[in-house]
Order: structure tokens, then sequence, then C-alpha cells
């Protein structure tokens, strides 16, 4: 049985509707999901929609310590600080955050760009990414939340070799991928052209892509890194070409192909994290909120790999218990 904690979102969004509809959906054990939120945001959505969440279901009740009459932005953010408290004191196996509303929960007071940036620091990741991951498809944005104009900027200051590491790791881990295939596309277009359209790829990349591969060489892990390559081209033929992750420069790079493909099955997942965290691949959408239209498919999906994750890193630790219990005494850790 996998525990998984689910923070509510945006209750002006449509974070508690996919949250009640995807456990309606989804084939999970009721008595193993807990949702932090708000009982009367609920209760509400069950006056309107007449949506109610499965027998079994916990509800913990995050209001309690907020005003009357608390704003929207301040419930999203109580949710997810009581959904992160419970994962980090070992009460779930794994976190589902649905989708917050980001200027609503600045102004209440979260200093943070998103989930991904928090969840970093409650847990102590020093590296950490982003991977958007679908049943064919999986990206990782080196950048993030940045503007645009920002991004070279932002890409000389990230550690590459380091998240390609972590994403390696990951896909071993997490997705049980034997020989991982990753693929890195440049950052200006044709990926530079020799230099003729930016060096950031022959400046800032392909020495850390380097580095990458011969740590991996020396650890004996086996995998290949790939690039960096022309996103354009790359992206053309990703399914005939075939890989195991995308890495981009930039946000809008690997998010645009990835929701073309994925809108619907899509799943944020935070590599790096000492904890299991998913979310849907999609915004709070306030502008349907309470018109009982949302989609709860991408909620489903998150839910689904966060189980599917946390038993896969529960075997993970298993295994590598029996090999350090089962090796001669001299090989022991010490």
């Amino acid at each position: 049985m996998t525990r998984i904690a689910i923070s509510m979102g945006d209750p002006a969004g449509i974070g508690p509707e996919i949250t009640v509809r995807a456990l309606q959906a989804a084939a999970l054990d009721a008595s193993a999901i807990t949702v932090y939120g708000s009982a009367r945001v609920f209760a509400e959505l069950e006056a309107q929609l007449g949506l109610t969440l499965p027998a079994g279901t916990t509800l913990r009740d995050c209001d309690d310590e907020l005003p009357a009459e608390p704003s929207a932005g301040a419930r999203q953010v109580r949710a997810l600080e009581r959904a992160v408290d419970a994962v980090l004191a070992g009460e779930a196996d794994a976190l589902c955050t649905a989708p917050i509303t980001k200027s609503a929960a600045a102004a209440a007071g979260f200093a943070f760009p998103g989930h991904t940036e928090y969840l970093a620091q409650r847990g102590g990741a020093s590296e950490h990414a982003m991977m958007l991951a679908g049943p064919w498809l999986r990206v990782v944005p080196l950048t993030g939340h940045v503007p645009l104009a920002g991004a070279p900027a932002a890409l000389a200051e990230v550690d590459i070799a380091a998240t390609l590491l972590l994403i390696v790791r990951a896909l071993q881990q997490d997705f049980a991928v034997a020989r991982p295939r990753v693929v890195i596309t440049g950052l200006n277009p044709h990926a530079g052209e020799d230099g003729m359209l930016g060096d950031e790829e022959q400046r800032v990349m392909t020495p850390q892509i380097a580095a990458a591969r011969e740590q991996l060489s020396r650890s004996g892990v086996g995998a290949e890194l790939v690039g960096p390559l022309p996103a354009d081209a790359f992206f053309a033929r990703v399914r005939e070409d075939g890989c195991h992750a995308v890495v981009t420069c930039t946000h809008d790079q690997g998010l645009i192909p990835f929701k073309m493909v994925h809108r619907d099955d899509g799943v944020n997942v935070t590599l790096g994290l000492p904890f299991v965290r998913t979310s849907p691949a999609h915004g709070s959408a306030r502008d349907i909120a309470g018109r009982g239209v949302a989609r709860p498919e991408s909620m489903v999906a998150a839910l689904q790999m966060a189980a599917a994750i946390a038993r896969r890193r529960l075997l993970h630790c298993s295994k590598s218990a029996t090999r350090t219990a089962a090796a001669p005494a001299d090989r022991q850790p010490r």
C-alpha cells in the first residue's frame, strides 16, 4: 500500500475538482490517500457539482490556523505546507500536488517561483530538476521558470553535468530504464551553427556534457548522452530516433512539444528530492473553475506515477540492503 499525500492546490481553480475526479477514477486504495486542503472548499464542491471524495479517503482540514475568511492564496499555501510536513515526517510515501496559482500564492507570502523551488528548499535538495513525463516522451528544461531574455545567463549558472547525472539516476531508479539515452538540445537556432548563431553550445554546454560522460564512464554507469542537437530537427524525428529523456535549455523549448503530445496525460515530476513528488502538467485554470468541465486525466496520471515511483524506490532500497547484507565482511560499507 503506497501512502500518498495530496495538496488541493488553488481553491479558486480546478485543483479540488480534479483531485476528487482523479481519486474517483484512479485505481488506488482510498485508505492510503490523505488530502490536505479546506473542508469548507470540499463541502462547497459537493454542493455545487455533487463531487465527493471516495469513501475511506482522509481529508485534513488546513484552515485551522488561518483567518476566518482566508484568501485562496493562503489556503493553497497552507495545504501545500501541511502535505509537505506529512511526507517529510514519513507519514506518506509520495506527494502529489494539485496546481497552484503563483500570483495568488505570492500575494499570500509564498516567496518561491513555484512548487519545484519550494520543495527543493524544504527537502534540502541542492541539485533538483523539473521533469515532464508522459507515456513516451520525457522533457527536462535546464533553466525552468525564467524570462526568455534571461535564459543565456541562467544557462551559464546551471551545473549541467550534475543535472545530467541526476536525470540518469532518476531514469534508472524511478523509471526502471537500465541504460538511459538522454538527448540534449541547444539553446540557439541550429544549436548555434558552429558559433555563427551563438556560442553557448560550444562555450557552456559541450564541456559540461563531456564532463558528465566522463563521470558516468568512471562510475561504470551505462548511459548515453547525445548533444547538443538542434531542437527543431530533433523534435521533428523524436519518435523515430527515440530517447528516454530530452534536456532542453528553456522552459517552452521543451514544454511546447511535450504538451502537444501529452496534453491530457503528462505529469510533472521533481527530480532530486528525498521524497517522491508529482503533479499534473497544467495550471490552475481559474477560467473554468466551478463549471464542472475540468478533465482529471493528468491528475490521474500524476497519482498513478507517484505510486509507481514510490514502489520502485522501495524495491531499489530493498535490493540495495540485500546486496549490502550479502557482501563479504571486508567489503561491507564502513
